[in-house]
C-alpha cells in the first residue's frame, strides 16, 4: 500500500493508487471518464490525475458476501438514458468526504449518471446510505 502523495491528498489516508481518496471521495474529487469497455457487460470510470480504473459490471446481481476493497463491487444497469450504479462491499480505509467523515463495511452507494445539454453536460447525482454512521440516507449532485 502507498500513502497519499502531499501535493495529492485528498484525505490524508493511504489509498491503492496513492493519488487521494478511494470510493465516494474519489467520485467527488476528481473528473471521471465513462467509457463502454463492452456495452453489454461492462462500462469503466477512468479518473483524471490518476491511473485507477472502476470497473461496473452491467445487469448482474451483487455477489451473496463480496469482499471489501477500496471500490467495493459495483454492477450497474441502464434506465433510460441513465447509467444507475450500485455499490457495496467498500473497505473501512477511506473517508466519506474531505471532511474526514469515517464510515462502516455497511456503505452502500447508488449513483445516477445522465448526458444532458445535446451530450456536453454530464449530471452525476448519488444517494449514500450506512446504517452504522448515518441515522438516514442522504444525496447529493
Amino acid at each position: 500500500m502507498t500513502t497519499c502523495l502531499p501535493e495529492k491528498r485528498h484525505c490524508g489516508r493511504a489509498n491503492p493508487a496513492g493519488t487521494g481518496c478511494a470510493g465516494l471521495s474519489r467520485l467527488r474529487a476528481s473528473r471521471a471518464a465513462l467509457g463502454p469497455s463492452d456495452a453489454a457487460r461492462e462500462v469503466t470510470l477512468l479518473y483524471q490525475g490518476g491511473p485507477e480504473v472502476r470497473h461496473v459490471h452491467l445487469t448482474v446481481p451483487h455477489s451473496a458476501h463480496p469482499p471489501l476493497s477500496w471500490y467495493g463491487e459495483s454492477v450497474g444497469h441502464y434506465k433510460g438514458d441513465t447509467l444507475v450504479i450500485d455499490t457495496i462491499g467498500l473497505n473501512e480505509r477511506f473517508f466519506v468526504d474531505n471532511y474526514r467523515v469515517l464510515h462502516t463495511s455497511q456503505l452502500h452507494v447508488a449513483e445516477r449518471y445522465r448526458l444532458t445539454g445535446g451530450g456536453q453536460t454530464l449530471d452525476v447525482a448519488f444517494t449514500v446510505e450506512d446504517p452504522g454512521t448515518f441515522p438516514t440516507r442522504w444525496s447529493a449532485l
